[in-house]
């Protein structure tokens, strides 16, 4: 199959409005009104999760969510769900809650979650404002006492990871103790993806299975030479973009940076896995590029709309530099089953077609 390219100019409205950062911190990259991160936290002995949320200057959201368990017949543990609206002083230099509101009503057992995600906004939000200045670009790690996850930790920070770009805890042995699963963004005031977050429950699905390494290029289809696919199994398309280079000769990240941050934040429900996904750059001889490899966790709504079975999908995401100004964007999607059926095809593929 030949590279189909769609001639278009990408317009990026870049922070124009709606950008807001915590107490106190300078963010390398800009959190917009909407975008939220979730992390893992295990020192819960049930599956569980915290997720925080920016909705404007001085407003946000911290929620928890636990999955329970539901095998012990006997003494069964239901899902938990705990979220609380904070205000905050604007332009503070530290957290000052100007007020709080509970979604849901709290049991006795519940006090002690709730004073954790208070304590949780204020360490994360002085441990950040620390590493204020640093390069952001690359990744972080700070190692500090941090009592309330047992003592010496490590601390790694990326800066795609919107509001604290906190990325990882982990103890003196290199035990996860909280990581970052997924970053997203609210589309509208209707947008509930970031309370309906429920984990990512679904893992143990992703099985390998063995390749058939069939070739596939005379199953692709096309009703306007634009987007290719496969049976709904798999998509691809290519895009051409200009764009001034110099916008970002003032700013301490790249086009680059930018994109991987919006690649990989989540929209309407479909959620992306952080710990699966892959970051290359390559420059040098040959035309500069970003691959960004990732795996989708889709709503059920989402699979009906795009007619598909499998709950994950894997996306590949490539941003080729042309010439000055000049950029490719390539996408290359499929049912995560279907990748691992069929993997040597796409890898070849993603050589062949769409890398430089």
């Amino acid at each position: 199959m030949k590279k189909v390219v769609c001639n278009s100019v990408l317009f990026i409205l870049l922070f124009c409005s709606g950008l807001f950062a915590l107490p106190g911190i300078d963010e390398w990259m800009p959190t917009a009104s909407g975008e939220y991160v979730y992390y893992r936290d295990y020192t819960f002995t049930d599956e569980s999760y915290i997720g925080f949320l920016q909705y404007d200057a001085g407003t946000y959201a911290v929620r928890y969510y636990s999955l329970g368990n539901t095998s012990d017949k006997k003494n069964p543990i239901p899902p938990k769900d705990i979220q609380i609206l904070l205000t905050m002083k604007k332009d503070s230099a530290f957290v000052e809650l100007t007020g709080e509101k509970i979604i849901g009503e709290l049991g006795a057992d519940d006090v002690d979650i709730v004073n954790y995600l208070h304590d949780l906004v204020y360490e994360f939000n002085a441990r950040r404002k620390k590493m204020n200045g640093k390069d952001f670009s690359k990744s972080l790690v700070s190692t500090e006492i941090y009592e309330q996850f047992g003592g010496e930790v490590t601390m790694t920070y990326k800066g795609y990871i919107p509001l604290y770009s906190l990325d990882a805890i982990r103890n003196e042995k290199g035990d996860l103790l909280f990581q970052a699963v997924t970053i997203g963004t609210l589309l509208d005031s209707s947008d509930t993806s970031f309370a309906d977050f429920a984990g990512f429950k679904n893992l143990t699905s992703l099985k390998r299975v063995a390749d058939k390494k069939a070739n596939l290029d005379e199953f692709w289809k096309t009703n306007d030479n634009i987007v290719y696919s496969i049976n709904n199994k798999a998509l691809y398309m290519v895009n051409t973009f200009t764009f001034e280079e110099s916008y970002f000769s003032n700013l301490p990240y790249s086009l680059e940076d930018y994109f991987i941050r919006n690649f990989l934040t989540s929209t309407e429900g479909d959620y992306i896995y952080l710990p699966f996904v892959s970051i290359q750059k390559e420059k040098g001889e040959r035309k500069p590029y970003l691959l960004l490899t990732s795996t989708i966790m889709r709503t059920e709504e989402s699979m009906r709309i795009t007619k598909t079975k499998d709950a994950f999908q894997k996306d590949f995401k490539v941003l080729i530099r042309e010439n000055e100004n000049s950029y490719w964007l390539c996408t290359l999607t499929m049912e995560n089953d279907y990748y691992n059926l069929n993997k040597s095809y796409f890898d070849n593929y993603l050589k062949t077609f769409v890398l430089p």
